[in-house]
């Protein structure tokens, strides 16, 4: 083991040791059973000790009147219940276990139970992966950014924004804030629909194009499920299956499975048929998926469909307006201003609630509109952002992505319960600390997991 490996190890061993509140819990664990319908929202109080100050714990009624929480405490002298569920019954488990019929009158008061001490494996592991990978790049002197930089850059920062969105929609809908990030999955589509034809080469086997997206998308699915290793979902999700599983696992890779099957799809057709055949069995495809979506709802499979297509013909037209004005290479004030305002638009139906369109076309169509107009590159705005740095930075965009909801179920969820008065106190604090962690943590499984373990995939595959 080299020099720096070793000072990382035993750096990373100290933070961990002064870390220990957040790994190591005394902690309760509650079930009540409410008269209420599923989704009920209510709220559970608790005092520590006699004369202590309350703290409140949210939870929501699940099928059958269920509902179970953690109380994170080195005691609980009194408990009680607000909100639209009448609780009949709550069962206490710590060192003991406590049943208690509210129904009956049963005081929740002077309450006598020691809690149990919870050592959480997975907080400990990602947390020691997190800051090994944290020092080892310092103290290494390690490259923080990859080597390679794509060709387009510009599209690097905008997958970037909407991926911190997808990680906002998770985090600010347990907080009860306002995110639309579930549409930065459509940004996706369509910008792999754009890519997919953009770079198609009919010399490719479909062979091949299965074993690149293996090797790009199986590594990181892999590091997801570790300490959930089912046989039967990991199969599932390896083989790209996701979106037939309710829920997937992990639950945010159902993406992976219709752009997997979806793509493959389009890829064996521009493989099998002439361009002009083509066009027009997407563009119907297209056309019924998003007429469908609109009309039923959003779900996944249609989602995909639509969305490739559209990035599809993006790319058609855009082989057709690069071919102009190829020689002129001034940006262009009326660019300029168009990719100001969609770039605006589209972030904002994200972030900003009253940006949020009535009919979610529109904001696909904002999308596609963005793509195109970064890659023609006619503008100030998208010249501005056509540099390595931003698509360095951006790399991570995947990772962040695939390793998100491992971050946001801790922080929001399991945090919210230990500290709630700092997260009742300050949501979008919570939410801002929630996100960027996120990142940085993404930006570590990139570095010391995806890149290392694609490339060995890509070589076994060959």
């Amino acid at each position: 083991m080299g020099k720096g490996k070793l000072a990382a190890l035993l750096l990373t061993a100290v933070l961990l040791f002064l870390a220990e509140p957040l790994y190591v819990d005394s902690m309760y664990k509650a079930t009540v059973t409410a008269d209420a319908p599923a989704g009920t929202e209510t709220t559970v109080s608790y005092r520590p000790a006699a004369g202590a100050p309350t703290r409140e714990i949210p939870f929501t009624v699940r099928e059958g009147g269920h509902a179970s929480f953690r109380i994170f405490s080195n005691e609980i002298n009194e408990l009680s219940f607000a909100g639209n569920a009448q609780v009949r019954s709550v069962h206490i488990s710590g060192k003991g276990t406590l049943n208690l019929n509210v129904a009956d009158g049963e005081s929740l008061k002077n309450l006598s139970l020691k809690p149990k001490i919870r050592f959480d494996i997975k907080v400990f592991l990602l947390l020691a992966f997190f800051l090994f990978c944290a020092i080892y790049t310092v103290t290494g002197r390690k490259s923080v950014f990859g080597d390679k930089t794509p060709a387009i850059k510009n599209i690097e920062f905008l997958r970037l924004v909407f991926t911190v969105g997808v990680v906002c929609e998770h985090t600010c809908g347990a907080l009860k804030l306002y995110s639309a990030g579930w549409l930065g999955v459509e940004f996706f589509f369509i910008l792999s629909g754009f890519f997919l034809r953009l770079t198609f080469n009919p010399a490719k086997t479909v062979s091949e194009f299965v074993k690149s997206k293996f090797a790009h998308f199986a590594p990181l699915t892999l590091f997801c499920v570790i300490g959930k290793l089912k046989l039967i979902p990991l199969l599932q999700s390896l083989l790209f299956l996701q979106v037939w599983i309710t829920p997937a696992m992990p639950e945010q890779s159902w993406y992976l499975g219709v752009l997997f099957w979806v793509g493959l799809f389009y890829f064996c057709m521009m493989k099998t048929f002439p361009e002009k055949y083509n066009d027009i069995v997407f563009g119907v495809l297209t056309f019924a998926a998003y007429t469908w979506m609109n009309k039923y709802g959003w779900a996944r499979l249609p989602r995909g469909i639509a969305g490739i297509g559209l990035g599809y013909f993006a790319a058609r037209v855009f082989r057709i307006e690069s071919a102009k004005n190829a020689s002129d290479n001034r940006p262009s004030l009326i660019y300029s201003l168009a990719e100001a305002g969609v770039l605006f638009y589209s972030v904002g139906t994200v972030f900003v609630k009253a940006l949020y369109p009535e009919n979610t076309i529109t904001a696909i169509a904002a999308f596609a509109a963005l793509i195109l107009l970064f890659v023609l590159r006619r503008g100030g705005v998208s010249r501005f952002f056509e540099k390595p740095v931003f698509a360095k930075i951006a790399a991570c965009s995947f990772a962040i992505y695939m390793t998100h909801m491992l971050v946001v179920h801790d922080m929001v969820e399991n945090w919210r319960a230990k500290y709630p008065a700092v997260a009742a106190a300050d949501p979008v604090a919570t939410a801002v600390l929630t996100v960027a962690y996120s990142c940085v943590f993404g930006w570590a499984v990139w570095r010391y997991v995806e890149i290392p373990a694609s490339a060995w995939l890509k070589n076994k595959l060959r």
